[in-house]
This record gives C-alpha cells, sequence and structure tokens, in this order.
C-alpha cells in the first residue's frame, strides 16, 4: 500500500485539471468548436503533466528515500513504486483521454476500454502475483494502465481527430524529466 501511495498526489492534481475542464469541452464539443476543444484537451494535458510529473518521477528515482519515510521493512515495495512511478508517466502523458470519450458522448467506450483495462490486470495478476508478489502486482497494472489510456488515446484521434499535444506538452514534460528525473 505504501508504494502506492504516491499515485494519490498524482490523481488529485489530475482530477483538479479535469473537473475543470469537463464543462469546457461539453460546451465546446456542444457548440461544434473542435478547435476550441482541441485547444481545451491540449492544455489540459500540459498542466496535468507539470502537476503530476513531478511527483511521479521523484518518486520513481528516489523510491528507496520515499519508502523510508513509512518505516522499516518497506525495501520490497522499491520495484513496485519504480513501475508505478514510470507507469503514470504514460497514463497522465495521454491527457484526459476518457474524459474526451465521456464528453464526446462514447461512454460505451470509456466502458469497454476500461474492461479491457480490468481484464488485463486480472489476468496478468493471476499469473505474476504468486511468481512476483508486490512487484507482479505492479508489473501486472501498468499494461492496464497503459491499456486505460492508449485505447482512449487511438479513439479520441479517430472520433475527434484530436491529440493531447499541444505546444507546452514538449516543455512540459522536458522541464520535469531535467528536473526531477
Amino acid at each position: 500500500t505504501a508504494a502506492t501511495r504516491f499515485m494519490v498526489i498524482g490523481q488529485l492534481g489530475t482530477q483538479a485539471v479535469q473537473q475543470a475542464m469537463q464543462p469546457a469541452v461539453s460546451r465546446l464539443l456542444a457548440l461544434g468548436d473542435r478547435e476550441g476543444t482541441a485547444r481545451v484537451f491540449a492544455g489540459c494535458t500540459t498542466w496535468t503533466v507539470a502537476l503530476t510529473w513531478p511527483v511521479h518521477l521523484s518518486v520513481a528515482v528516489a523510491a528507496p528515500v520515499y519508502l523510508s519515510a513509512f518505516g522499516h521493512g518497506y525495501g520490497a515495495g522499491q520495484y513496485a513504486t519504480v513501475i508505478l512511478g514510470l507507469a503514470m508517466l504514460l497514463a497522465t502523458g495521454t491527457g484526459p483521454v476518457d474524459v474526451m470519450l465521456l464528453m464526446g458522448g462514447r461512454s460505451g467506450l470509456s466502458l469497454a476500454n476500461n474492461a479491457a483495462a480490468l481484464v488485463v490486470d486480472l489476468t496478468l495478476n493471476a499469473v505474476l502475483i504468486p511468481w512476483l508478489g508486490i512487484t507482479g502486482a505492479a508489473i501486472a497494472w501498468a499494461p492496464a494502465l497503459a491499456t486505460r489510456n492508449i485505447l482512449p488515446l487511438v479513439q479520441v484521434r479517430q472520433i475527434f481527430g484530436m491529440t493531447p499535444a499541444g505546444a507546452g506538452l514538449g516543455l512540459a514534460a522536458a522541464s520535469a524529466l531535467a528536473c526531477f528525473g
């Protein structure tokens, strides 16, 4: 549990950005303003990366120090912490793709994507946890997170013609990598 607590900090930042984004995207899509929607999508992705990557990178790079804050005996979670920290870079770097599907009226796709991620997670957990323990659980969770974010990323690109990449995304990612990686 201690190995995953850092993810909550990132989730709080992500949720704050997404809650501000949802009504704007809904309104812009209803007005048919694809260009405005794309700008909001890209801007929110940049803010999400700017807010979350420093946390995820810091924890991944300094996993032993982070886990020592919880006391002795947490060394077994070191690899799990690194794996999940890196997986969260992908999860947040794709932007609020699920929000885009939901606000665009594609809740069925969102459900299917999350169900696929659940199947990936459960299947890999059944195989990896008995063999690798907590590290196996983290390894299983990483492809589940990837599934949950890459599927809607492709769908948003195909359906709406939008990507999370904007002018500031590269700078936000590079700054976080340089300062915290």
